[in-house]
């Protein structure tokens, strides 16, 4: 039902770090960048699976590379800008101006409109997601002694950068995904649990997981790949039943067909 793709940095946001490709069908490893200092941020496959694009953060202003999956040319698609995503096969991503942007369009969120938004100072950490017809912008409240903990809020967005939506995950999130080409919203907060929410229904799913770092869905919708420590499980979405794993230690995952 699809490749899935174990990209295994180590630990998130600490360099260095590899990204690898798992394929399913022969049990092959590829390491398609050739080189273990793109940790920055996770990275993004194009929506037909033929474009791997990541983070290069060996300078002050980053840049989006992007590779074929099992390797070939590393060509740099966009500068100043890191946190890729993709929707409606536009590329996504936060420049260094802290804007969020779909390629092709005007910013459609930055720190300031969504300071607003909250009445309160936030800091756009983790970085931003986009798939399918859908961007989720996060904005993490700032902390203060004595006060309530940071929470992160989920801004959503369509292709054009019109609002759809908001999820206010009353966690502080230190990772956030899209899945299932939109539907699902996904965040990990700093004790290393995953909540995923079905956006057509706001159902709350928790996998019976443990730890987990990073979280996956099928091409079908029908089974989560979940990361943990020195695993990759497989949940069924029906009735959360653990269905197999694999003995790989990954920091990011992504499910291709």
């Amino acid at each position: 039902r699809g490749d899935l793709v174990a990209m295994h940095a180590g630990a998130p946001f600490r360099p260095p770090a590899e990204i690898e490709v798992l394929d399913l069908a022969t049990g092959r490893r590829y390491r398609p960048f050739g080189r273990a200092d793109l940790a920055v941020a996770p990275p993004a496959w194009s929506p037909d699976g033929h474009r791997l694009v990541a983070c290069d953060g060996r300078t002050v202003a980053s840049r989006l590379v992007a590779v074929a999956p099992r390797g070939g040319t590393v060509r740099a698609v966009r500068r100043d800008a890191c946190f890729p995503g993709f929707a409606r096969g536009r590329l996504a991503y936060r420049d260094m101006a802290s804007r969020a942007v779909v390629l092709g369009r005007t910013a459609i969120a930055d720190a300031g409109t969504l300071t607003g938004e909250l009445g309160a100072a936030v800091d756009q950490l983790p970085g931003l997601a986009a798939q399918g017809g859908v961007v989720a912008v996060p904005a993490t409240t700032l902390g203060r002694p004595g006060g309530p903990a940071p929470d992160t809020v989920l801004f959503l967005y369509d292709a054009e950068g019109r609002p759809i939506g908001r999820w206010d995950t009353g966690v502080t999130a230190r990772e956030v995904w899209l899945l299932g080409g939109g539907r699902f919203a996904a965040v990990a907060d700093t004790r290393r649990s995953v909540v995923v929410r079905d956006l057509r229904t706001g159902r709350l799913l928790r996998p019976p997981s443990g730890r987990a770092v990073a979280v996956a869905a099928s091409p079908d919708l029908a089974t989560l790949a979940l990361a943990g420590p020195h695993r990759v499980w497989f949940v069924r979405v029906a009735d959360g039943a653990t269905i197999g794993s694999l003995p790989v230690a990954a920091g990011w995952l992504g499910w291709i067909r």
